[in-house]
């Protein structure tokens, strides 16, 4: 923990922030936040593991395990040295989406290792994926604990909806390009109506809309002001729906 890879670096970085910030503000330390069979891709490359993921199992059941008990033995450590509880599990999983994993090889090769540190972290806090996740969504639900569950542009709200019900709520991300940026006003409640739509079809009761990881256009001025202009749509529609008008 103190001396392998890039710790001593991170140790080192931040106390120094500790002591240049003092008590004005929180120094967050380093968080392990990619997903198992993330890091196993990271590792053994992104096309070996998918492949190896159909045709030598044994190899990536062995793979995912060496690094949950590296993860567990990292926070362990982390606990010691900041003197605080290890937290419920963040989970960023981009590379879990369809069609890069089926719903098979979801259930019986990855969720098994997200279950373990769902155990370990007394919980998942958090789990991510922008890929289409919407035909997983009855897997990844088997999840015995979590947060909060990101629906992605690609995933429809009413699957996520009809595997979690009202287990967690749902953190419902806009494709920023299509419907921020380059949507007229009337564009973007079109959209966002549709999606109160699907989740009205669910038993969900808490979401949330996110649009976030915008890119620059003509100007950092124009791309605030379309931002602006969609935070102003989303809450004119929150208070029309508590209006009973949407």
């Amino acid at each position: 923990f103190y001396k392998s890879g890039f710790m001593p670096q991170f140790i080192q970085t931040y106390e120094t922030a500790q002591e240049i910030a003092g008590d004005s503000l929180e120094v967050l330390f380093p968080v392990f936040e990619r997903s198992t069979v993330a890091l196993s891709m990271y590792l053994h490359g992104f096309e070996n593991m998918l492949m190896d993921l159909y045709e030598d199992p044994d190899f990536c059941e062995g793979l995912m395990s060496r690094i949950n008990d590296a993860r567990k033995r990292w926070f362990t450590e982390c606990e010691k040295y900041l003197g605080k509880k290890i937290p419920r599990a963040d989970i960023f999983n981009d590379e879990v989406n369809v069609p890069t994993v089926s719903p098979s090889m979801y259930r019986d090769l990855i969720l098994p290792y997200e279950i373990d540190l769902c155990s370990f972290h007394g919980g998942l806090n958090y789990w991510h994926s922008c890929g289409n996740t919407g035909p997983l969504m009855q897997e990844i639900s088997k999840l015995p604990e979590i947060g909060m569950i990101h629906c992605g542009p690609w995933t429809s709200p009413k699957l996520v909806g009809d595997a979690f019900g009202n287990r967690a709520p749902l953190e419902i991300c806009m494709t920023p390009q299509k419907h921020l940026l380059e949507a007229t006003p009337a564009q973007m409640r079109e959209h966002l109506v549709e999606l109160m739509g699907e989740i009205r079809e669910t038993t969900v009761k808490g979401f949330t809309f996110r649009a976030n990881t915008l890119a620059k256009q003509k100007s950092f001025d124009e791309t605030l002001t379309k931002a602006r202009e969609w935070i102003g749509i989303a809450r004119q529609l929150a208070e029309d729906v508590a209006n009973g008008i949407v």
